[in-house]
């Protein structure tokens, strides 16, 4: 069979359908008007009370069905936006077109962008949960929160004082969680000069390419390539060979100031005289067989190329250059630490997620997550490396970690719903630790299919896991009648 642009035929049917109408929208955040509009036009075609607030949250009461009125309530969560990336030489605006999903050989997946499986099925499973006229459930407060892959805005602004449910499932992660990293978020900003090109200089682009990227919590543990490191690596290997100059750079999200993704490109625009090229060229590929070697299983799309190009463009002063490498080389990068009591979780991790030289300043931005208090530590390198440098940093983001919080019945009746999913912790950051924080005695759980290699353009769902997580979803929110009010 071939690609099915419709998603129809698979099943949960309801589901699928609901995700073919979100793909339909843009939602790049910030872009928060057109989704949550469609939510609101959802509400009341179904006559759910509904209200958008300030920050563009989405909160629907859907009440209980008859029999389950007695029940503990339940906070239903997703998030309305995605991250938007595209392959290179993609033409794709996300401010505006729909995103190309399709179904194929069992999973959905994208045309040249990013899916938006994170979070569009978890809008899905709500949206399919609260019109189905037939379900068994307890009361429902449907949260559909603005911004989340950016600056959280929405999870900060929202009124927690509205909620009144003391059971939250979360719909935004991978498998069975039940806490999840804390994150900071910071940019730095470094001053620069302009020299010309030297004379008898030649300008040249060297790429980093064909990178797996991905998300820089949930799958640090693979330890992927970083598309920033291995340009900063090619270029302190050009040092030794030639006497380069540095016009421009870039790599991660252009424009950006947010580093959840793993870069899977980099660039650097570089002058070289012209009797260093041919020990150029050599250390170019000298540098990316090794590279190669070191991410043959982990990534081993890597292209690396030099090649010539016309630039009008002035080059960083030679004090300027090094400073940038000195900055791409010190700044913690990678995996740095595994969680001391779950195997295979993320301890504490840092993604130099975006690089970019403008005319007056080149531009970093970091992103750090822990799972502990490791964070605070990276942060303070960090700060401590630009204050070396001279170089200013400004603090982002600070989100709180999601500690477990779970009582013994509901989490016994979990394990027996989703005995192939142990409990676990998420890499990644979300909003949850916002909401154990103001809500007081909160029970919080993530039951997600996972979007494998989400904040990529390989994100895919696997479609018997969404009918999997799905049907038990329905399934514990009709048990929820077992638990004490």
């Amino acid at each position: 069979m071939g690609r099915n642009y419709t998603l129809t035929g698979i099943e949960p049917a309801d589901v699928w359908n609901y995700f073919y109408q979100i793909s339909q929208i843009p939602r790049n955040s910030g872009n928060r008007e057109p989704i949550t509009a469609y939510l609101m036009d959802f509400c009341q075609k179904h006559g759910i009370k509904a209200r958008r607030d300030e920050a563009y949250n989405v909160i629907a009461q859907v009440p209980a069905s008859p029999g389950y009125e007695d029940a503990p309530s339940v906070i239903l969560h997703s998030h309305v936006d995605m991250v938007c990336i595209k392959d290179e030489g993609v033409e794709h605006d996300f401010s505006k077109d729909p995103i190309r999903a399709y179904a194929e050989n069992g999973i959905v997946t994208a045309e040249g962008t990013t899916l938006g499986g994170d979070d569009g099925i978890g809008m899905a499973f709500m949206l399919a949960c609260m019109a189905d006229a037939e379900a068994e459930h307890p009361a429902l407060e449907c949260v559909f929160t603005a911004d989340e892959e950016t600056d959280m805005d929405g999870g900060r602004r929202l009124d927690y004082t509205q909620l009144k449910s003391r059971y939250y499932i979360n719909i935004d992660g991978m498998g069975v969680a039940v806490g999840s990293a804390g994150e900071i978020d910071v940019r730095l900003l470094m001053p620069r000069s302009h020299t010309p090109v030297k004379e008898h200089n030649l300008v040249h682009r060297v790429s980093v390419s064909g990178l797996k990227g991905g998300h820089s919590g949930a799958e640090a543990l693979y330890e992927r390539a970083n598309a920033i490191t291995l340009l900063n690596r090619v270029l302190l290997e050009l040092t030794n060979h030639a006497d380069i100059q540095i016009l421009s750079l870039q790599g991660g999200r252009a424009g950006g100031c947010m580093a959840t993704a793993i870069p899977t490109s980099a660039s650097a625009v570089i002058a070289v005289p012209e009797s260093h090229m041919n020990g150029a060229r050599d250390a170019v590929a000298k540098c990316t067989a090794v590279l190669k070697k070191e991410y043959a299983r982990r990534d081993p799309g890597i292209s690396i190329v030099l090649e010539s190009c016309d630039s009008g463009l002035d080059a960083l002063s030679d004090e300027d250059a090094d400073k940038v490498l000195d900055l791409l080389t010190l700044l913690p990068d990678g995996l740095r630490s595994t969680h001391q009591d779950f195997a295979q979780t993320l301890g504490s991790t840092s993604n130099v997620g975006v690089l970019e030289s403008r005319d007056d300043v080149v531009e970093f931005a970091v992103t750090i997550r822990s799972t502990d208090t490791k964070r605070f530590y990276l942060y303070e390198q960090v700060c401590r490396l630009a204050g070396r440098l001279g170089v200013d940093v400004e603090l982002l983001c600070d989100f709180p970690a999601w500690e477990y919080s779970v009582n013994d019945q509901w989490m016994d009746m979990i394990r027996r719903l989703y005995p192939e999913y142990p409990p676990f912790l998420l890499g990644g950051t979300g909003e949850i630790g916002y909401f154990t924080e103001h809500i007081p005695g909160l029970n919080a759980v993530s039951l997600t299919p996972s979007a494998y290699n989400c904040h990529s353009t390989g994100e895919y769902l696997d479609i018997q896991e969404c009918a999997y997580f799905y049907n038990n979803l329905k399934t514990l929110l009709k048990q929820m009648k077992e638990l004490e009010k």
